[in-house]
């Protein structure tokens, strides 16, 4: 599925499955994913605002450049492994 540089404002994707989906540089903004399942998606550069994310799983996912409400994701990440 080809999700690159779309845009999602203000939907409800609540228990949703996305699998084998490029969503590089998508936003997504006021979504509620809380429930859904990714599952090797590449996430790569998308912006996540004001998104409820209770109880998502991310599953083998490219996760390079991915914020969430301007948080860089693979930064915090990496920063946690080192300790």
């Amino acid at each position: 599925m080809d999700l690159a540089g779309a845009r999602f404002d203000d939907v409800s994707l609540a228990r949703a499955s996305i699998i084998d989906a490029n969503a590089s540089r998508s936003s997504w903004t006021d979504v509620d994913l809380s429930g859904a399942r990714f599952r090797d998606v590449n996430l790569r550069n998308a912006k996540l605002t004001n998104v409820d994310l209770r109880g998502v799983t991310i599953a083998d996912a490219d996760i390079r450049g991915l914020t969430i409400d301007g948080v860089r994701i693979d930064l915090l990440l990496a920063r946690a492994r080192r300790r």
